[in-house]
């Protein structure tokens, strides 16, 4: 497996993988119809602007296969002078140690310049709780209904997410 940084190139397969992410993350708790007409074309401006962007850095895990995840992360625009994982998407058939590799990663280049760094996760995201609980990070009580920014799934309630913080020094 090898960590690199995305590039514009990439935003197709980013946004397949992310498309298949959120469809296996949400299944229970969204009509099934709404999750089958979500594909990859619902990702790729956001992914193109997160590559663009100064304020973000994405980047993929790539194995034989082709890439298997990825991880958006950068300055906290809601909480100044903290680092924030914006995104981490793995394929379903990623593993744990996949995952692990990739919020490592995210974490040693946001340890270049911050002191922290926070994390929001869907209250019912066990599985990706877990793997930033491994991790280190910490739920810190702040906790907030958020909108799904989907565009097949924007007619949706919100959702409960709680923030997770991790101090480096």
């Amino acid at each position: 497996m090898n960590i690199r940084p995305a590039v514009l190139s990439d935003v197709p397969f980013l946004a397949d993988v992310k498309a298949r992410y959120v469809r296996a993350l949400y299944r229970g708790y969204f009509a099934a119809d709404y999750l089958k007409r979500l594909d990859a074309s619902a990702y790729l401006q956001q992914l193109t602007d997160w590559i663009r962007s100064d304020s973000f850095s994405v980047a993929l895990l790539e194995g034989q296969d082709g890439i298997v995840g990825f991880i958006v992360y950068g300055s906290d625009e809601e909480d100044p002078g903290h680092g924030l994982i914006r995104d981490v998407a793995l394929l379903p058939s990623g593993s744990s140690i996949d995952c692990q590799q990739l919020i490592h990663s995210g974490m040693d280049c946001l340890a270049n310049a911050f002191d922290d760094i926070h994390l929001w996760v869907m209250q019912d995201n066990f599985r990706m709780r877990f793997h930033f609980e491994q991790a280190g990070f910490r739920a810190d009580g702040q906790e907030r209904l958020e909108h799904i920014h989907d565009p097949w799934l924007s007619d949706l309630p919100a959702l409960p997410v709680r923030r997770y913080s991790y101090r480096i020094r």
